[in-house]
């Protein structure tokens, strides 16, 4: 029985790309890349960090727990992949375009309000 990083992930992403009715195929459309590809991960092959930061997004965990923490999946949320990905880019960003991101959101959000406000 072999419990290294590397089978442990190759198991999780098999598990939670058939978890959430995603082939191979969508899976390695992700990132332009085939099958066998994909293949190769689930059998043991850990990818690139931007890759694994990718496909937990996508697959609604975190990257420790595609590695083989025991750390529950969070897929079960609320939270969208598409909503996770948008997160981590935001949190990638350096800090002033973080500033930058959360004051576009505020006037967005102030605008709703006032247009809801005028519409009653």
């Amino acid at each position: 029985m072999k419990d290294t990083i590397s089978s442990l992930f190759g198991q999780k992403l098999k598990k939670l790309r058939e978890d959430n009715n995603y082939t191979q195929e969508d899976v390695g459309a992700w990132f332009n890349m085939g099958k066998s590809t994909v293949s190769q991960w689930e059998n043991g092959r850990i990818p690139h960090a931007t890759i694994l930061t990718t496909l937990a997004a996508k697959l609604g965990v975190t990257i420790d727990y595609l590695l083989g923490c025991d750390v529950a999946p969070i897929s079960n949320s609320n939270i969208s992949a598409e909503d996770l990905e948008l997160l981590q880019k935001i949190k990638n960003l350096p800090a002033d375009r973080r500033e930058i991101v959360d004051t576009v959101i505020k006037v967005s959000d102030t605008s709703v309000i006032k247009k809801a406000a005028s519409e009653k």
